[in-house]
């Protein structure tokens, strides 16, 4: 048998007792002189039910919410399915191949008028000048292209030299002007300097 189950517990239960009552009595103390205790223990069912209440409320509010977004779903699934018939049908509609049609034909139109005005600048071009003066108009045209041709490659050697120039050129210029500036202050400072020495 162990040795604390060898110890007599009856002189150890009253003082139990007389302990628990002693902090009952002290806690019920402290209970009946606050009203703040009393009044929280009180305000339990109520609050109990205001929560249930905000509860129902919510989970009425979210089912409420649940339906609203379900339609607002379908409508967009709606103007979503209305706008691809829309532009299936733009498409490949009967007014999409009647606009295919009518610019196909216009552009018929224009290359049939665009030959025949050839042909009647032809014409008038061969009954007011002779052979001889067409074949010097043509020559000098060929003339003018050339030197045309020409100009556009001077050019673009010129823009080329000039871009190369503005890019090395005027970066050694902003060196030289940032070292001149520089010089200047460090002279100013060695005159303020000496002036304020000799002063």
């Amino acid at each position: 048998m162990h040795p604390l189950l060898a110890i007599d517990p009856t002189p150890l239960g009253p003082l139990l007792s007389t302990h628990l009552c002693s902090l009952a009595s002290a806690l019920l103390h402290i209970a009946a002189r606050s009203p703040a205790i009393k009044l929280a223990a009180d305000s339990i069912p109520a609050r109990r039910t205001a929560l249930a209440a905000a509860q129902t409320h919510l989970y009425s509010t979210r089912l409420a919410l649940a339906v609203s977004a379900s339609s607002v779903l379908e409508a967009h699934r709606a103007i979503l399915a209305l706008a691809i018939r829309a532009l299936e049908s733009y498409k490949h509609g009967a007014v999409s191949r009647a606009v295919g049609a009518e610019s196909a034909y216009l552009a018929a139109v224009a290359e049939g008028m665009s030959a025949r005005l050839g042909i009647l600048r032809g014409e008038a071009y061969a009954g007011v000048y002779d052979e001889e003066v067409r074949m010097a108009m043509d020559s000098y045209g060929g003339f003018l292209k050339g030197w045309r041709t020409r100009l556009e490659e001077r050019d673009e050697v010129v823009r080329e030299r000039l871009g190369n120039w503005e890019g090395k050129e005027w970066e050694k210029i902003r060196e030289r002007y940032a070292g001149l500036r520089a010089e200047r202050e460090r002279v100013k400072s060695e005159i303020d300097r000496l002036e304020g020495g000799s002063g």
